[in-house]
């Protein structure tokens, strides 16, 4: 466990607040907090407020020399990113005006007279990991998380992230250029990484001491090692275009070939190029490129997207019902193509599976499939056999339907065939765990027909709803989850779903039952019907493909 706690030493100055930024001077020192009151995001106000906060502390510095400036934010970390709302509502003019009032702030502290250290602990995403970078060192507690998100709003970093990033720790991995990663992976990918992951590529300089004193280890680093702290130029900097025509394929792989998003082939351009320019001209041409694309129809769309996304991720404050705690997992047909990424994502998230097989010469298929999911990591070395082994271990896989009725929630991904539904169904109900949670992944029956049958074998309706997965759930880009609650479904039971969905990173969405189809596939339907009647209007079916793609 990290722990919080101030040097005990007396003050110089008291603690100046500053909007969102609040400053202190202590020991020759100077201590920034960076506070919102919730998660902190580099909105205008911040980036003003922090100008104010940078320009106090010179003076002061100019009257009384400071080894240095420590920053660190509040509960949740430094911060989640830049303030989309503002970047959304944006004009170009605007935003260029925004995006260079901030590499004003950013430079003033990159630039200082004296060395900014970035502490951080928990979070630093987007617009506020760009702010790290602009400190002379970062160092971070190992429960960490620092990253690039933007790539998967249609943008990508545009305060300098592109630029800073690869010169601490290149543009590809040097140990494994293509598996391995480095700053191309890491914004044109959109990847988190966790701190010793960070620390392994450079993002981070040092790792707070799992038990250490955050503020006493910050301090010591910035005394003892910033100074004589040497960051050499990583050599494939020099090599950048030739690395384009590695990174490139991978590009048009992840888009299908198309042209759109336009974001990570600008961006791979604004890479390959600044690399080989000095840094303000490489955060010039960075600059530019992020206003055309972010002020585009598709940057503007991709951020109303994660705006929607967002809005689903939590319960209304006013829902009644309240998530019960979940520890063990039951998966059935964890054989099965579906039912093995539902289990390989539980795992994943941390819970005990119970995977079970209808039939017994199936069950080898359960850890072969598991294995197979975990294939890239282990030849990356992200992942040894012992890890693996270990993983499976808290997979218990078994034929007897009996086991997974002690289990807090059971997730049935049949075929869909409602007689095969029918009978599991009534045998989980003759002894489910009363407080445990039952769902169907099916497609296309609902908890009105689902959950009767559970009914009938003396199970409560009360605890049945459907979590329908797309395929294939296991991939990232897969993120929704449609949660459909029955008339007889309690609250309860949808605040533990909704909650469950979340904690294996995917996007919950809350349906009544009732409509052929769902969403997304009732959607789908209206697509495809839609598609159909141009057809027949005349329109080629090359035509109607190439517009559906």
């Amino acid at each position: 466990m990290v722990m919080h706690a101030c040097i005990a030493t007396a003050p110089q100055r008291g603690m100046i607040p500053m909007g969102l930024f609040q400053h202190d001077i202590r020991n020759g020192t100077a201590w920034v907090t960076f506070d919102s009151g919730g998660m902190n995001t580099l909105s205008q106000a911040a980036v003003t407020d922090l100008q104010a906060v940078t320009a106090a502390i010179a003076k002061a510095h100019a009257t009384t020399p400071l080894a240095g400036v420590i920053l660190k934010g509040n509960k949740f970390g430094l911060g989640a990113g830049a303030n989309i709302g503002e970047l959304m509502g944006a004009d170009r003019a605007q935003l260029g005006r925004f995006i260079d009032v901030g590499h004003a702030a950013l430079f003033a502290i990159e630039e200082s007279a004296i060395p900014w250290l970035a502490v951080v602990d928990g979070l630093a995403l987007g617009g506020i990991y760009e702010l790290a970078l602009a400190c002379r060192a970062i160092v971070a507690t190992e429960q960490s998380t620092v990253g690039f998100p933007e790539i998967r709003l249609n943008i990508f970093p545009g305060l300098g992230g592109t630029q800073r990033m690869p010169r601490r720790s290149g543009l590809v991995n040097a140990a494994d250029p293509v598996n391995g990663d480095a700053g191309f992976t890491a914004v044109l990918q959109g990847k988190n990484f966790r701190a010793k992951e960070a620390l392994a590529i450079k993002m981070v300089d040092a790792l707070v001491p799992s038990g250490a004193d955050v503020d006493r280890f910050a301090e010591t680093y910035l005394r003892e090692t910033v100074p004589g702290l040497v960051r050499e130029t990583p050599p494939d900097l020099a090599n950048a275009e030739a690395l384009k025509g590695m990174i490139l394929p991978m590009i048009q792989r992840a888009t299908m070939g198309r042209p759109n998003p336009r974001a990570p082939y600008v961006a791979l351009d604004v890479m390959v190029k600044g690399a080989g320019l000095p840094l303000r001209e490489g955060i010039k041409l960075e600059r530019d490129a992020f206003v055309d694309v972010a002020t585009s129809a598709e940057g503007k769309a991709g951020m109303r997207f994660f705006y929607t996304q967002q809005s689903v991720q939590k319960l209304p404050k006013s829902f009644p019902g309240r998530a019960r705690p979940i520890k063990r997992v039951g998966v059935d047909g964890a054989d099965g193509f579906m039912g093995n990424a539902i289990a390989w994502l539980a795992l994943e998230a941390g819970y005990d599976v119970v995977a079970h097989v209808p039939i017994a010469k199936f069950v080898p298929a359960v850890p072969e499939k598991l294995t197979t999911k975990y294939g890239r990591a282990l030849k990356k070395g992200s992942m040894t056999q012992a890890d693996l082994a270990a993983k499976l271990a808290r997979a218990k896989v078994t034929t007897n339907l009996t086991d997974l009725q002690s289990c807090d929630i059971v997730i049935e991904a049949r075929m869909e065939n409602p007689e095969i539904k029918a009978e599991f169904y009534r045998a989980l109900g003759k002894g489910m765990n009363p407080a445990g949670l039952v769902a169907s992944n099916s497609s296309s029956m609902g908890p009105g027909l689902l959950g009767s049958f559970f009914a009938e074998g003396g199970g409560s309706a009360k605890n049945f709803l459907n979590l329908h997965f797309f395929s294939p759930a296991e991939h990232p880009m897969m993120q929704l989850v449609e949660v459909i609650r029955g008339k007889d479904t309690a609250d309860d039971a949808v605040a533990t779903a909704h909650a469950f969905v979340r904690s294996i990173n995917k996007t919950p969405v809350v349906l009544q039952d009732g409509s052929p189809g769902f969403l997304v596939n009732a959607g789908l339907a209206a697509y495809m019907l839609e598609a159909e009647k141009i057809y027949r209007e005349g329109t080629p079916v090359e035509a109607i493909d190439a517009a559906m793609r």
